[in-house]
């Protein structure tokens, strides 16, 4: 686990205060937003630093049981908590969820006594989009946890793929006030020493030559630096045309899940650019948004290219084995129109 220590810092600073801070973690997918949920709920198990004495984690990742309605994932809280409040502890597997419908009256008395104790709660919410988005989850529920933060000392550490704003079911929820005590923490690529620190972590044994190879294939993107150490610990030489060859395969699904994330803009910019096209004088807005704020476009030599060497390469080859298919690339340039 690499981590992202100016990131977590920031995110510690608020969550420790004297009145605890909430804090939306969003980055696109598989940019390591669960990983960075790890590695602050470790740190504060680690005691680097130390959280205010009876502090709570409450890991969860938002799937199944936990986005079918409000007592469920409340319960699912109550569960977690029914051990005590004492110390500073982590609960990332919750027991037996109380999911009656007292869950909001039980969860409030709860967090009243660990206030009472001098203790607080910080749950941890991966993917919680899958909330805010869900019709099951009525504007009144979003209500409640700003009640709980403003009541008392409670804070919520989010991740989603977008603002959470841009992601609700209804007007009604986007407009709850439960949005307002957030603060944004937008999670990019890994740097260079981040990245090789990664694959010395994943493959001890291969070296300098796969932390050579990870950087320059991924650009500091965790999910194709992963994806660089595991073909190299399956007996690929990094850099060899075998290892790309199985690199390629092994990161089509993850390139697909990222082009339908992103916005029509940006898939044009990054089709023009992969084919070695200077980006359009239209292109000023995605431009900045996937170079320096989001990394997948960087300068190099007076012109723009794509950041990780595999990403370019997997938007302008041909994807099966028809050559009769037209390529990703041409596909998209003939979506998106060939003049200016």
């Amino acid at each position: 686990m690499v981590p992202r220590t100016t990131q977590t810092r920031r995110v510690q600073q608020r969550i420790y205060a004297d009145r605890p801070q909430c804090v939306s973690v969003v980055g696109d997918p598989r940019i390591g937003k669960s990983t960075f949920l790890d590695g602050l709920a470790a740190s504060a198990e680690a005691g680097d630093p130390a959280p205010p004495p009876g502090t709570r984690f409450v890991r969860l990742a938002v799937a199944g049981p936990l986005s079918t309605s409000p007592t469920a994932f409340l319960g699912m809280i109550l569960g977690a908590l029914a051990d005590g409040a004492g110390g500073t502890r982590l609960s990332s597997v919750p027991g037996s969820p109380d999911a009656s419908p007292r869950a909001y009256a039980s969860l409030e008395t709860k967090v009243q006594e660990m206030a009472q104790a001098g203790g607080r709660l910080i749950l941890l919410l991966d993917d919680f989009d899958r909330i805010t988005s869900s019709p099951a989850f009525p504007a009144t529920f979003f209500s409640f946890l700003r009640s709980l933060a403003n009541n008392f000392p409670v804070a919520y550490v989010t991740t989603s793929r977008q603002d959470l704003q841009q992601l609700c079911v209804s007007r009604e929820v986007e407009e709850s006030p439960f949005f307002n005590i957030f603060q944004n923490l937008g999670l990019g690529p890994l740097d260079e020493a981040q990245t090789r620190a990664l694959a010395a972590e994943r493959a001890p044994d291969l070296g300098v030559a796969l932390a050579d190879w990870a950087w320059v294939e991924s650009g500091g993107l965790p999910a194709v630096a992963a994806a660089c150490c595991d073909v190299a610990r399956a007996g690929k030489a990094p850099g060899s045309d075998e290892a790309r060859a199985a690199l390629d395969e092994a990161l089509a699904p993850y390139v697909q899940e990222l082009w339908g994330h992103f916005e029509e803009t940006h898939r044009g910019l990054l089709a023009r650019i992969a084919a070695g096209e200077a980006p359009w004088e239209r292109d000023a807005r995605p431009l900045r948004d996937l170079g320096p704020r989001r990394g997948y476009l960087r300068e190099r030599d007076g012109r723009w290219v794509l950041a990780s060497e595999a990403l370019r390469r997997l938007l302008a080859r041909h994807p099966g084995a028809d050559p009769s298919s037209p390529g990703l690339l041409r596909r998209m340039k003939r979506f998106f129109g060939g003049g200016r």
